[in-house]
């Protein structure tokens, strides 16, 4: 049923038009977003049946307090794939945390089925999802996911599917928009794509709908973490995509995907943050200045 709750979600995003502009569309999604989140924590208090499958896939995340009681639904959907990956690496900042023992109990329990928990100095915010994984995982196909979202059975499956190191495969992305010069229209303006897409120099992947990537293809500045955060303080797939364009990677959307999203009381949403204050133009250009400096043109 996670998987028929997660095709319904996503079939909302392809709606008639009119069904959107008189809210229907929103309307439906919140339904099935209630319907869906007490249906997928009951159906995990069950015994889970494991797929003999397995991936040499690692996955990273990153959370926050704020998250942190309802991190193991999404923990969940990790573990319980078609095809298991091979580690799911949780990094966490000291300076949220003092202790894993002092983590929810639930959460704890499933280190013991694949999860391992990392506390790490100092807190690069959204950064810590992708990089000490990086660092430590350079030669693995490395698959990068968000704190929030209920990710269906088949999402593993689906990336390693025809997987290549030298593509970056996505579930979820835009497409840019340009003006008559060829230069970014507002993030705003950009094209969410719904369904599976071939490789466009114009896509851009949001990292945590599920990005499956091996970090040693790309250039050495994707663990530049002083420049990452100088730029990009709030932005990690503004970076990850900057560094994959300047890496020469082609990226594919292989999935028909939208993210149907954990319920979290009064949850703290960076790219809600991002897009209302136009802070991902600001990051965007700053990137896009910064590399035509270093190497005479634009990664936008």
């Amino acid at each position: 049923m996670r998987d028929f709750f997660h095709k319904l979600y996503c079939a909302t995003y392809r709606l008639p038009d009119w069904m959107t502009r008189i809210k229907l569309a929103g309307l439906t999604r919140r339904i099935i977003k209630y319907i869906a989140n007490p249906y997928v924590r009951h159906a995990f208090e069950g015994q889970e049946k494991l797929s003999q499958a397995q991936s040499d896939v690692v996955i990273s995340l990153t959370s926050f307090p704020k998250r942190i009681a309802t991190l193991w639904i999404v923990i969940e959907c990790l573990l319980r794939q078609t095809v298991r990956p091979r580690k799911i690496v949780l990094w966490l900042s000291k300076d949220q945390f003092d202790s894993i023992d002092e983590l929810p109990a639930r959460l704890l329990a499933q280190r013991e089925r694949g999860l391992d928990i990392r506390l790490v100095d100092g807190d690069i915010r959204s950064h810590k999802k992708y990089y000490y994984a990086f660092k430590e995982f350079a030669d693995s196909p490395v698959l990068l996911v968000d704190d929030d979202i209920i990710y269906d059975s088949h999402m593993v499956e689906d990336l390693v599917r025809n997987f290549s190191k030298d593509k970056v495969h996505c579930s979820y992305s835009y497409l840019i928009k340009r003006n008559s010069k060829g230069e970014p229209m507002p993030y705003s303006d950009w094209t969410p794509i719904y369904t599976t897409h071939p490789t466009d120099k114009d896509l851009f992947f949001g990292s945590g709908g599920g990005t499956l990537l091996v970090p040693s293809m790309l250039k050495a500045e994707s663990t530049d973490i002083e420049t990452a955060l100088r730029l990009c303080p709030s932005a990690d797939d503004v970076w990850l995509n900057a560094i994959v364009r300047l890496s020469g990677l082609e990226v594919v959307k292989v999935r028909e995907e939208s993210c149907l999203p954990v319920i979290i009381k009064d949850n703290q949403k960076l790219a809600s943050s991002n897009q209302g204050c136009n802070r991902n133009d600001v990051q965007i250009n700053a990137v896009n200045e910064y590399f035509k400096d270093k190497t005479g043109q634009t990664v936008f």
